[in-house]
């Protein structure tokens, strides 16, 4: 029998978590029984498909992933690794998570593994390859790679006072050329922000370096990420805008860094 578990009760729309008792051991499951939306897992010999927003929030022990375009009603499960291949988070053996066709987006939550615990206790921001597994009720099968960054919500010390809202920026404050810069941003109005690296060196100073907009939706905090590519070294103050107003500031410069060329990329440090 299914034991079935709200992963955010407050919001009717949320993924559930199911525990199975036939699942495979490599922890996908063949056909999903009953257990996946109201009329139950869907009946096709189509291969179902979704896709997984790139930013993901790690809270507590648990990574909030953002899933796009379910076109079928069907289990899933996650595998999420760092760049050396060691495992962040996965889906448990045995379980799978229900997704359902919608035009809004949905949120899965997959747990932390405890290299996953250590890695998120010495950096705020972590940059992973996933892999998201499908299958419906007739078994048919579709296995998704993606990439995310995963950004931790501890990175915002103050948490917000409900009476009073304020707007804030937050990061690591070490990144490496090549790598992505993992950001969280709570914003008080749904509407557009950007946020930005101005450098704080040299002839540069003052010079937006990275620049990113995009549109806060939930209420809350939101990661983002700034690819920082072949950026100059140096040090650099984030900053959080709307409508051409700096409105979020963080503390403390953050500092690119030589790409580190003796070992993969796993994230940036705090």
């Amino acid at each position: 029998m299914a034991l079935h578990t709200a992963l955010f009760p407050a919001c009717a729309a949320a993924i559930a978590l199911v525990a199975v008792a036939g699942a495979r051991a490599d922890g996908a499951v063949e056909a999903i029984g009953a257990g996946c939306g109201p009329d139950g897992p869907t009946q096709s010999d189509v291969k179902p498909h979704a896709s997984v927003a790139v930013p993901a929030l790690v809270v507590g022990n648990r990574v909030r992933l953002t899933v796009l375009r379910a076109d079928q009603t069907a289990g899933a499960t996650v595998r999420l690794t760092g760049t050396d291949g060691k495992a962040i988070a996965s889906t448990p053996s045995g379980g799978y998570s229900c997704v359902t066709p919608s035009d809004e987006p949905r949120r899965m939550s997959v747990p932390l593994t405890s290299f996953g615990h250590l890695l998120f206790r010495r950096q705020g921001a972590a940059r992973a390859q996933g892999q998201l597994t499908l299958v419906n009720g007739s078994g048919a099968r579709s296995e998704l790679a993606f990439a995310s960054v995963m950004v931790d919500s501890r990175l915002l010390a103050i948490p917000r006072v409900a009476a009073r809202c304020r707007d804030a920026v937050a990061s690591p404050k070490v990144v490496r050329r090549g790598g992505a810069l993992g950001i969280l941003v709570d914003a008080c109005q749904p509407r557009p922000v950007r946020v930005s690296l101005v450098s704080l060196d040299g002839a540069r100073r003052g010079r937006v370096a990275l620049r990113h907009t995009f549109a806060v939706i939930d209420d809350g905090p939101t990661p983002t990420f700034l690819a920082i590519g072949a950026a100059s070294p140096g040090r650099f103050r984030l900053t959080l805008s709307r409508d051409g107003r700096t409105i979020a500031r963080q503390i403390g410069p953050v500092r690119i860094l030589p790409a580190d060329r003796g070992r993969p990329q796993a994230g940036s440090s705090r």
